[in-house]
C-alpha cells in the first residue's frame, strides 16, 4: 500500500506544491495532504482511496498512537486565528472534545 506522504519527503516541500499528479499510482490514503497547503490541483483516478476523511494520524507514520495524541494535546482549546492553530488538528471545525472523541475511536488503527 502506498500513501501520498511516501512521494514526498517533507513538510515544506509539500507545501510549495500547486499541482499533484498522482493517477494510477496504488494510492490508498491521503494522510499527508493537509500540508499542501498552495494545491490548486489533485489528480488521483485510477487510485484505491476509499476514505477521505480527515486522519488522526497527525505524524503520517501509519499509526494513530502516543505520539498523535502529544501533538494533538498541545493544540486543544485552540481556534482558527489562535497562535499555534493547526487546521491538521481540527477534524470537525474546533479543536476541541469532538476532535478528541475522533481521535479516541481511530486510536491503535
Amino acid at each position: 500500500m502506498i500513501t501520498l506522504t511516501e512521494h514526498l519527503k517533507t513538510r515544506a516541500e509539500m507545501a510549495t506544491l500547486t499541482r499533484i499528479d498522482a493517477r494510477d499510482t496504488n494510492i490508498h490514503n491521503l494522510a499527508g495532504l493537509e500540508y499542501a497547503t498552495g494545491l490548486i490541483r489533485l489528480y488521483l483516478a485510477g487510485n484505491s482511496i476509499s476514505d477521505v476523511s480527515p486522519t488522526a494520524d497527525f505524524n503520517g507514520d501509519g499509526t494513530v498512537g502516543i505520539s498523535d495524541f502529544l501533538l494533538f494535546a498541545t493544540r486543544f482549546g485552540l481556534s482558527r486565528g489562535d497562535a499555534g492553530y493547526d487546521a491538521r488538528f481540527d477534524l470537525d471545525g474546533t479543536i476541541g472534545i469532538g476532535d478528541f472523541l475522533i481521535f479516541v475511536d481511530a486510536f491503535g488503527k
